[in-house]
């Protein structure tokens, strides 16, 4: 537990340490699914970065990161949500949400899949600067078959 909560710290650090900007725009598919966000780069008021990862091991344990960081913000909150294409439709299979007072939200998770799908990552971020809601940034991991 405790060197969870060390690298936890250290990642964290390392995320503020190296401001990158925010965008919303989603990287082509590993496949042929088509995407389901498109569009322009987009920048936000207060977000400075958004990111998120999804690793899926030869035994199905996906392990899930997401993170926001924000210039001022007083709370932000960061949703992973692991989904799961089956009969051609992308439906969640496990959400998380941490949500913090602070400028950066970070969720570390693992779960175990079943094979024979296509997974992707959602990472919605959201930041509040005196009270108000002022940035929903989306970012979308490309998508893994286990």
């Amino acid at each position: 537990m405790k060197l969870k909560t060390i690298l936890l710290l250290a990642m964290v650090m390392v995320i503020i340490a190296i401001p990158m900007p925010a965008n919303a725009r989603e990287k082509p598919l590993e496949t042929d699914l088509s995407a389901e966000i498109s569009g322009p780069e987009l920048r936000y008021t207060d977000v400075q970065s958004l990111k998120g990862d999804l690793a899926i091991s030869s035994s199905g344990k996906a392990s899930v990161f997401g993170s926001i960081v924000a210039r001022s913000a007083g709370k932000t909150r960061v949703k992973c949500a692991l989904r799961k294409y089956k009969d051609g439709t992308w439906s969640d299979h496990k959400t998380w949400t941490v949500t913090k007072d602070f400028r950066v939200a970070t969720v570390m998770a693992d779960w175990y899949v079943p094979s024979g799908y296509y997974y992707k990552l959602y990472v919605y971020g959201y930041a509040w600067v005196d009270g108000k809601l002022v940035d929903t940034p989306i970012f979308v991991n490309n998508s893994k078959y286990y």
